[in-house]
Parts: structure tokens; sequence; C-alpha cells
């Protein structure tokens, strides 16, 4: 029981304590009211109201909000007094939110506008509401007694009629009571990326003045290159930099009488304009630079907007050369032109090889012979084809040498004639046309000069472009050379080299090898093949004056085999020495088989493993 009364006494002393405040200052002074009467000062939601006009000790200040966005919610404004400017939408937006939330309890009675301060007020909002031409007026004068409150008086069409003075929060004057440059917009542009149809930068340095554009037909579409030249961009880079212009701030708002030189705008080192795909344009935005004893500075005028503009040092990164952005992939649509390729031709039309798909689908080596001859036809290595393609979908540029080189300086870059000649072909109605026709010429240490048809100019190309450039038939050639039918087996080997006395493996009445050093040999020659990474040395013709053989002898097992055997002959050119420990691997050696056209390469270890050395 003792407890209970000690917490009635507390309660009791708190109902004392409120009750004295009310005796002492009315209770018309306390701000939010209660039931019916907790109304709004300003009965309106914020998206109703377009202008607003606030006094306070820095002038007059007056904004509008932007007539397009008449149905948002949170709506653009434009600052039309001290300056001409983009206004902080979300300072306006919060400030409105502060002045509609202001709630009135009943008016203060027996204090004249003096006594409130209102003769003078700290400061004064007018505000416009859409269909309305009248202005509301929210005057606000000095401290109301207690708390962070202050005393507010209503004027105009739909407030509050007459000369009632309230209590409310001081949080709305605050906001008021700040200096103009608070109230401009920071952001240099307040467009999303998205809406961004075209965009052009100048940019001037001490050797040069150029000017890019970029372009796209619609929000999912590509950029593309419009000027000085016509082709693909790099998209990533594009939207870098774009992103970088976009992201560009205003730290604060200079002096906007003083000569434009000495902000550097005069002779800007950069110029920037941007269209969306509703038609509207922005800029164009002059960037000017001043070199200053802390460091570089960036200034600027915007089109629209009033005065000189202080910009972020992040500046230096927007302001990429837009040259930067064309794309460094070699073919200007790698993708498209890969999938559609059917026939990829390597050198001059009279002389040349290729690779073709045939009337199956299947991709097949196809050697044009010097004079005329007739076609031949080979298979190709695995998965070389593919790897390919993807090569020349992906072959990058190093450099971007010259946009309109003279005849000069195609010679002297061995591209007229060129040194080399890639051409892909696709169908189009049966007939086949050209996708793209890449030149190769001189080879550097910084890569391959090259054109590409389609593009303008002549580009450096990575190193690689060389490794497709001279690339031959042999390098793709199917590694398989000769294999035993499923049904085959060798029967008996003879081995003869240059300067050691013949060696012969056979099998016994059981079908077993005599010697089982014949399991290595006859294991190789049982599934012949080029070695994988030098491939084949001649697409026809073999080898002249081996200096080793391998005749082997096989026959079919299966049932109803004849049982006559077969020969085959392993031609070796040379037979290297084996080296000493840590010294360096012979070169590869070239080989034929007899009845399969052309000359392949061995490692040493397969010329040593096949000999029995």
């Amino acid at each position: 029981m003792g407890r209970h009364r000690k917490t009635t006494a507390a309660l009791a002393s708190v109902a004392a304590v409120v009750w004295l405040s009310v005796l002492m200052w009315g209770s018309p002074k306390q701000p939010w009211g209660e039931g019916g009467a907790q109304d709004r000062l300003l009965p309106h939601p914020v998206p109703d109201f377009v202008a607003v006009t606030i006094e306070n000790d820095y002038g007059e200040l007056r904004f509008e909000a932007e007539e397009k966005d008449e149905d948002k919610v949170d709506r653009d404004w434009r600052m039309l007094e001290p300056a001409s400017d983009l206004a902080d939408s979300q300072s306006i937006g919060s400030l409105l939110g502060q002045l509609v939330n202001m709630r009135k309890g009943t008016p203060v009675e027996g204090l004249d506008a003096a006594e409130a301060g209102l003769d003078k007020p700290q400061a004064v909002v007018r505000l416009r509401v859409k269909g309305d031409d009248e202005e509301k007026v929210v005057e606000f004068g000095g401290k109301a007694g207690f708390q962070a409150n202050v005393y507010a008086r209503v004027r105009g069409a739909h407030g509050v009629d007459g000369d009632d003075i309230w209590v409310v929060g001081s949080g709305a004057l605050r906001t008021l009571a700040r200096d103009p440059a608070s109230f401009r917009a920071r952001s240099v542009l307040t467009i999303a990326e998205y809406e961004v149809a075209k965009f052009e930068m100048e940019r001037r340095d001490a050797e040069r003045t150029s000017k890019v554009v970029l372009s796209r037909s619609d929000k999912q579409a590509d950029w593309e290159i419009e000027s000085p030249i016509r082709e693909d961009a790099e998209q990533d880079r594009a939207n870098g930099v774009l992103s970088g212009v976009l992201r560009l701030r205003i730290e604060d708002f200079p002096d906007p009488a003083k000569p434009l030189a000495d902000y550097g705008i005069e002779t800007p080192i950069a110029t920037l304009s941007l269209s969306t795909f509703e038609g509207d344009d922005h800029g164009p935005i002059r960037i000017g630079f001043v070199e200053k004893e802390d460091g570089p500075a960036y200034y600027a005028t915007i089109e629209g907007r009033e005065g000189v503009f202080h910009l972020g040092s992040e500046t230096r990164f927007a302001l990429f050369d837009l040259a930067g952005v064309r794309s460094r992939l070699l073919l200007s649509d790698p993708e498209e032109t890969v999938e559609n390729t059917v026939r990829i031709q390597f050198g001059p039309t009279e002389d040349h090889w290729a690779i073709a798909r045939d009337a199956g689908g299947k991709w097949k080596i196809v050697v044009h012979p010097p004079g005329g001859a007739e076609a031949k036809d080979y298979d190709l290595y695995s998965t070389a084809m593919y790897t390919l393609l993807n090569k020349l979908g992906t072959l990058r540029i190093e450099e971007f040498v010259a946009g309109e080189p003279t005849a000069d300086e195609l010679k002297e870059w061995e591209l007229d004639p060129p040194r080399e000649t890639v051409v892909l072909y696709g169908l189009s109605s049966e007939e086949s046309k050209v996708l793209a026709e890449l030149r190769f010429g001189k080879k550097t240490e910084k890569g391959v000069y090259a054109t590409v048809s389609g593009r303008t100019g002549v580009f450096l190309a990575e190193e690689d472009a060389d490794v497709v450039a001279t690339l031959a038939p042999g390098e793709i050639r199917d590694r398989a050379v000769w294999a035993l039918p499923p049904d085959g087996e060798i029967v008996r080997i003879e081995i003869r080299r240059e300067g050691a006395e013949p060696l012969l493996h056979a099998r016994d009445e059981k079908g077993d090898w005599k010697d089982r050093a014949a399991l290595r040999p006859a294991d190789l020659l049982g599934r012949f093949r080029a070695d994988p990474e030098k491939g084949w040395a001649a697409m026809e013709g073999a080898v002249e004056a081996p200096k080793a053989t391998v005749e082997f002898l096989w026959k079919r097992t299966g049932e109803g085999a004849v049982p006559e055997e077969e020969k085959g002959v392993l031609s070796i050119e040379s037979v290297p020495e084996k080296p000493a420990e840590g010294a360096p691997m012979p070169e590869y050696v070239k080989a034929s088989v007899d009845g399969v056209p052309g000359v392949f390469w061995l490692h040493p270890e397969t010329v040593w493993a096949v000999l029995g050395m």
C-alpha cells in the first residue's frame, strides 16, 4: 500500500505542474491542441503548391515548380530570384513538408503583432497553389517563450481569416532563414542516364580541338559514334563517360561579375551538350580550367542557368576524351559477324585457302593451289574452328593510328597492298556476301597495322591479330594422320635409320610380340597423330630422302576379314640426338605417312619412342 501512495502522490505532482503551466501561459499557446482542434495551419497537400517566395535577411528568394512536372508528387523546382537557376527540389520539398505539417491549436489571445514579433517578422513565406492566383502568406515572429516554438500568422486565400496568432514549431523558420545558395541545385544535370539520347563533347588541349557525338536510337539500343566517324562505340566506356558527366557536382557559386577569363571559361577546355528522348536539350555546358596555388579548379557556365559554377575536383575524370569510346574490338559488330560467317578466306583471291562449311554444315579446310588447280578439302583439328571464331570476335585495338591515312602512310604501314588479308563471308539470298574484310600490314612491337571494312581509319591491332593474319592451314588441320581400323592390328614393324642396324619386331604364332620393346612403337603407329602444337608443315607431298623409316604390316581380325596384310610406311626427315641433361630440346621433326597427303611435325620425344631409341 505504501508504494501505491507514493505513485499517486507523484502523479498528483505532475498534474499540478501542468495546471500551473496552463495558468501561466494559457492553453492557447500549446502548439498541438487536441481532437478536432488539431488541424493543419495550411490545409493543402505539398503537390498543390506551384510557387514559393521567401523573404529573409538575404532578401527575396522566388521559386516556381516546373510546369512539365504538374502530375509529379516530387516536383522539380526552379529559382527565379536572386538568380535564374535550377532549385534544390529536395530542399523546397522539405520546406513545404514542414509548412503543411504545422498544426494550429487555438489562437493566442491578448497578444498583439508587435509583442509576437510579427510587426517585423524574422521570415515571411508566400505560397501559391495551382488554380488559385491569390497567395497565402505565413509570417514568422519571435520566440514563443517555451520549447523551440515561434509565433506565426497566416494571411490570404484558404488560410486563417483575420489576424489570429498561433504558436508553431521553429523547424520551418530555420529552413527559411537559409541563404540563397542553400536552395540552388548542386547537380550540373538533373537527368538520368536512360533518358539521354544524344551526347556531344568538344575538348580542347594545347595541341588540338576534337569533337565527338554519341547517339542511340532508343533506351535499349547500343551507343553509336555519330561524328567525326560513324561506327559502334565501346558500350562500357560510353556509359562510363556519360555517368561521369551526369555526376558532376557544384561546389559553390563564385562572383558572376568577374570576367569569364578569370574562370577559364572564355576559352573552355570542354563543351558538353545532351539531348533526351523527350526532345529536351541540356547545355551547352562550357567548362573552364584555372591552375591555382592550392591546385586545379574547374568552373562552368550552363545554358539556361544564371551565373558561374565552381565544379568539384571529380570533373577531371568526367572530361574523358570521347575518342576513347570507339570500340576497341577490331570487328565493328563481332557477335553478328561471327554468327553469320560461313566462309573465311585467307590470302588474295587468285592464291588462297579458306575454311568453309560444307553442305552438311561441317567446317572444312579448302585449299586453292596456285595456277587454278583443283581445290582440295581437309578435316579441321577438333575445336580449332571455334577457337578461331572466338579469336576473330575478340581481337582488340591497341591504338587508333589515323582517321584519314595518306597513300604514303598506307605504303609505309604495308597496307597498300596489305601484307595479309582475311575475308569473312556470309549468305544472303543463297549468295555469298562479304561480312568483313580485314587487311593486315606491318608488325611492330606494339601490334599490327590493320584496316577493317566498315570502320574508318587505320588501327594498331593487338599482337594476336598477326596470329590470325598469318594462320596456315596446317596449323588447324586435323592432327589425326593414320589410325588402325577398330578390327585391325599391327603384326610386324621394321625400323630403319641411318647409321644403325635395322630393327625388326614381329608377333609369334600366338599373336604376342616376341620383343616387348615393340609395344610402344605399335601403340603410336596404331593411332598416329601430328604434334598437337605444331600440326602440319605442308598440306601435300611427303618427306623426301628420309633419315629413318618405319614400315609396318597390319591386318584385319574381324569376322569375315580378308587375311592379306597391308603395309604402311612412316618416313622421318631427320633423327635428332638426345640432349644431355639440362640441355635444350632439339627442334621438331618433319614426317609423312605413305598414302596420306602432307608433311606433319613430330616432337623429338615422339621420334625416339617410335624408333625405339
